[in-house]
């Protein structure tokens, strides 16, 4: 916003009031192109059962409103989350390594101690180089070739819930 605002000639009282009536009223009518698949709200809803903490580790360049629509449109709102990044409470964003250290400080966890679950092999699975392990989901894969990260575990959201349903509960 630092960047966007004076751009345009605008001041945040003027544009944020837009913003919000776009992503409250235009938004929503993206969801047709979304695409759908019951396995995330699965997934989700077995690392719930097993009492992990989950972290839903969007690239945060939309605000709260947006990602909640996301969310909907995915069938994983219901579930509790230990944190959603958004661009009101990140300061950095994909594939910046920044980003998964500051997730990590603000749940005081070690990233060996987490799992990055993403479909984009540069902006995901970059993850692994601070000690994170990485599930690479193959449906809709997005790849730009390089750099190319190790990827610890892939497979299909079902092969997703699989896996997931093999871990242990938390601890």
């Amino acid at each position: 916003m630092n960047s966007f605002l004076p751009a345009v000639g605008q001041d945040r009282e003027t544009m944020y009031p837009r913003f919000n009536i776009f992503y409250e009223q235009e938004f929503p009518k993206l969801k047709k192109y979304a695409g759908y698949s019951d396995w995330a709200a699965k997934v989700v809803g077995c690392l719930v059962e097993k009492g992990y903490s989950n972290v839903l580790a969007t690239n945060p360049l939309f605000p709260r409103l947006a990602i909640e629509e996301r969310m909907s449109w995915a069938g994983i709102d219901r579930f509790p989350w230990a944190l959603v990044t958004t661009y009101e409470n990140s300061h950095g964003c994909k594939p910046g390594i920044h980003y998964y250290q500051e997730i990590c400080a603000k749940l005081g966890v070690s990233a060996s101690d987490c799992l990055m679950v993403g479909n984009d092999v540069q902006e995901d699975m970059i993850a692994g180089t601070i000690g994170m392990d990485t599930f690479l989901v193959t449906d809709y894969l997005i790849d730009r070739g390089k750099p190319n990260y190790p990827v610890h575990y892939r497979g299909t959201l079902e092969e997703l819930y699989n896996f997931v349903c093999k871990l242990p509960a938390a601890k």
